[in-house]
């Protein structure tokens, strides 16, 4: 972890800028959540990034930018790109950058989260749509409980935390065909994979984070790899993300031999 953290702030430091990078520090030390716009560049092309002064911030910037958690070594050109779990539009605007010609659907349920997204898809000029919505395995109304830290943030039957519309993939896309769903939704991936009806909602390639300690890793592998997908081995960079899972990403492609 100590390498995955001096590889992240170097990139930091050589793309917001060191005095830029030390003063975001210095307010996660001073607990001073300020918003800040920084700048980047990506492929070439320039970031903008609305963000706060929190460690997730940082990790996000540095998981989506520096380390391309999401990256697909395919030569593909998407249409439609689902993003379960937008959060701030970090992957949004990856894929935007890369797949000019997409349009994106983000999905986000945490309504504080919605003005910093929608910000950000206005800045970096991503065709994306909006949804205040949950991804999950039906559809119907669904609790949200909010973490300072989002990666402990989740989907809940219980009636704690407030209310989201959640909707299933088959409800929304039937008869339509996703090139790219990307899900980041905090344990909700298990569900959502083993509810999908893939020969009413065709998915081209599937890329998510496995949380291993919140959902069955072999049940979404025997789903996927019994619905024809092929499972890509994992990415190098994927060591650095989280070196005790072989899959912190998990990427499966529709095999249509």
């Amino acid at each position: 972890m100590l390498k995955t953290r001096m590889i992240g702030i170097k990139w930091l430091c050589l793309n917001i800028g060191l005095f830029r990078t030390i003063g975001i520090i210095f307010d996660i030390f001073l607990k001073n959540r300020r918003k800040r716009i920084v700048k980047f560049k990506f492929n070439d092309k320039k970031v903008k990034m609305l963000i706060r002064s929190e460690m997730t911030d940082l990790a996000m910037l540095t998981e989506i930018f520096c380390f391309e958690a999401y990256e697909i070594k395919k030569d593909i050109s998407p249409e439609l790109i689902v993003d379960g779990g937008a959060n701030k539009g970090s992957t949004a605007i990856y894929f935007g950058l890369k797949y000019s010609n997409a349009k994106i659907h983000c999905y986000e349920p945490n309504v504080d989260l919605i003005p910093i997204l929608k910000k950000n898809i206005e800045l970096n000029n991503v065709n994306a749509e909006i949804f205040n919505e949950a991804l999950s395995n039906r559809k119907g109304t669904l609790f949200f409980e909010v973490n300072e830290n989002h990666q402990y943030s989740k989907l809940s039957d219980k009636e704690t935390g407030f209310k989201v519309k959640a909707v299933s993939l088959n409800e929304r896309y039937g008869g339509k065909k996703i090139d790219i769903l990307k899900l980041d939704v905090e344990g909700e991936e298990e569900k959502i994979i083993s509810s999908i009806n893939f020969s009413r909602v065709p998915i081209g390639i599937i890329i998510q984070e496995i949380h291993h300690d919140r959902v069955n890793f072999e049940k979404i592998i025997k789903k996927l790899k019994g619905s024809s997908y092929l499972v890509e081995k994992p990415y190098p960079q994927y060591r650095l993300l989280n070196a005790d899972e072989i899959y912190p990403i998990l990427i499966a492609i529709k095999n249509h031999g």
